[in-house]
Protein backbone atom coordinates (compact mmCIF):
# COMPACT_ATOMS: atom_id res chain seq x y z
CA UNK A 1 0.00 0.00 0.00
CA UNK A 2 1.41 3.16 -0.66
CA UNK A 3 2.50 5.93 2.07
CA UNK A 4 -0.48 7.66 3.16
CA UNK A 5 -3.14 5.83 2.18
CA UNK A 6 -5.35 3.60 4.41
CA UNK A 7 -5.25 -0.22 4.30
CA UNK A 8 -8.42 -0.72 5.38
CA UNK A 9 -11.23 2.37 3.42
CA UNK A 10 -8.64 4.09 1.00
CA UNK A 11 -8.30 7.25 3.15
CA UNK A 12 -5.78 9.92 2.76
CA UNK A 13 -4.80 13.26 4.39
CA UNK A 14 -7.12 14.67 1.81
CA UNK A 15 -10.02 12.50 1.71
CA UNK A 16 -10.55 11.72 5.70
CA UNK A 17 -12.55 9.44 7.75
CA UNK A 18 -15.33 12.00 9.91
CA UNK A 19 -17.16 11.15 12.93
CA UNK A 20 -19.31 13.75 14.62
CA UNK A 21 -17.49 13.28 18.18
CA UNK A 22 -13.83 12.36 17.20
CA UNK A 23 -13.93 14.62 14.10
CA UNK A 24 -11.47 13.58 11.10
CA UNK A 25 -8.97 11.09 11.52
CA UNK A 26 -5.58 10.50 11.95
CA UNK A 27 -2.55 7.92 10.98
CA UNK A 28 -2.26 5.52 13.99
CA UNK A 29 0.77 3.98 12.83
CA UNK A 30 4.71 5.29 11.54
CA UNK A 31 3.77 4.01 7.71
CA UNK A 32 0.64 5.72 7.44
CA UNK A 33 -1.26 2.95 6.11
CA UNK A 34 -4.23 3.03 8.97
CA UNK A 35 -6.18 5.79 10.36
CA UNK A 36 -7.70 6.22 13.58
CA UNK A 37 -11.23 5.58 12.26
CA UNK A 38 -10.57 2.61 10.93
CA UNK A 39 -7.97 1.31 13.71
CA UNK A 40 -10.96 1.17 16.15
CA UNK A 41 -13.63 -0.91 15.96
CA UNK A 42 -15.93 1.27 17.84
CA UNK A 43 -15.46 3.76 15.61
CA UNK A 44 -15.18 2.05 12.39
CA UNK A 45 -18.74 0.63 12.96
CA UNK A 46 -20.38 3.41 14.38
CA UNK A 47 -23.31 4.63 11.45
CA UNK A 48 -21.88 7.88 12.05
CA UNK A 49 -18.80 7.68 10.95
CA UNK A 50 -18.32 8.40 7.31
CA UNK A 51 -15.63 6.82 5.54
CA UNK A 52 -13.65 8.98 2.78
CA UNK A 53 -15.60 12.18 3.18
CA UNK A 54 -15.04 13.83 -0.16
CA UNK A 55 -15.02 10.79 -2.28
CA UNK A 56 -18.28 10.30 -0.70
CA UNK A 57 -19.42 13.31 -1.07
CA UNK A 58 -18.45 13.50 -4.87
CA UNK A 59 -18.73 10.01 -6.24
CA UNK A 60 -21.61 9.17 -8.59
CA UNK A 61 -20.85 5.54 -7.34
CA UNK A 62 -21.37 6.23 -3.17
CA UNK A 63 -24.00 4.13 -2.64
CA UNK A 64 -25.56 4.72 1.06
CA UNK A 65 -26.54 0.60 1.21
CA UNK A 66 -22.48 -0.42 1.63
CA UNK A 67 -21.49 -2.43 4.42
CA UNK A 68 -19.78 -0.94 7.13
CA UNK A 69 -15.74 -0.93 7.06
CA UNK A 70 -14.09 -3.73 8.51
CA UNK A 71 -11.33 -2.71 11.34
CA UNK A 72 -8.05 -4.05 10.71
CA UNK A 73 -7.42 -7.36 11.86
CA UNK A 74 -4.68 -7.67 14.79
CA UNK A 75 -4.40 -4.07 15.05
CA UNK A 76 -4.42 -3.27 19.06
CA UNK A 77 -5.53 -0.12 19.25
CA UNK A 78 -3.20 2.58 20.82
CA UNK A 79 -0.22 0.44 21.21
Amino acid sequence: MPYGICKVCGCTDNDPCSHPDYGTCWWVDDTHELCSHCADPDIANDPATEHCINQRRTSSRHRPDRPPVRPAENYQYGK
